[in-house]
C-alpha cells in the first residue's frame, strides 16, 4: 500500500539484517527480494506529574475479578467473530474494562476475513469499542498493562480502525 512507509520512518533492518546505514544499504544493493522492517517513532504524551494527574482524573470504576473472568472467558470461547461482537453489546454499557476490550477487538479481528473484517469495522458495537480501547490506550489510563495495549493496538490496526494519531 501507498501510506507503509510514511516521512519520518526508520528503516532497522533488511532481511533480518539489522546495523549501520552502510550495512542496510549494501543488503538492498543485492539482487534479492527485500523484506524491510520500518520502525515509526510514537508521538508520547507531555510529561504530567504523578500526583496532578491522579487529582485531575476521576477514578474509573474497576470490574470485579469474576465478572472480568468471566466475560474472557466469553470472549476466548466464542468461535466465531460473530459470537464475540455479540459479547461486546451485551456488556460494553455494563461492564465495560480495557483488559476484555482489548481481548473481544484482536477476536474480531483474528476470526474475521478480509471482507468480514471491512463489515466489522462498520458495526456500531465495534466502533464504540475501538473508540474506547483508541481513547484509554492514548490516554495512558489502561488498567491492563502494557500487554493489553499492545494487543489493543494490534487489533485496531488489523481490523483498520486506528486513526492517524
Amino acid at each position: 500500500p501507498a501510506a507503509a512507509v510514511l516521512p519520518g520512518d526508520r528503516i532497522v533492518a533488511v532481511n533480518s539484517r539489522r546495523g549501520d546505514a552502510s550495512e542496510l544499504i549494501a543488503e538492498c544493493q543485492r539482487h534479492q527480494w527485500l523484506v524491510i522492517c520500518v520502525a515509526r517513532d510514537l508521538l508520547l504524551p507531555q510529561f504530567v506529574p504523578a500526583e496532578a494527574s491522579t487529582r485531575s482524573q476521576p477514578r474509573a470504576r474497576r470490574l470485579p475479578e469474576d465478572t472480568l473472568a468471566a466475560i474472557r472467558h466469553e470472549i476466548a470461547s466464542a468461535r466465531s467473530a460473530s459470537a464475540c461482537v455479540q459479547v461486546v453489546r451485551r456488556q460494553l454499557d455494563r461492564n465495560w474494562d480495557f483488559v476484555w476490550g482489548a481481548e473481544a477487538l484482536a477476536c474480531i479481528a483474528k476470526r474475521s476475513t478480509t471482507q468480514t473484517r471491512k463489515g466489522w469495522s462498520e458495526d456500531a458495537a465495534v466502533l464504540t469499542l475501538s473508540a474506547r480501547l483508541r481513547t484509554e490506550a492514548m490516554a495512558d489510563r489502561a488498567h491492563g498493562g502494557l500487554e493489553s495495549t499492545i494487543l489493543a493496538l494490534d487489533a485496531l490496526r488489523r481490523m483498520g480502525l486506528q486513526g492517524s494519531e
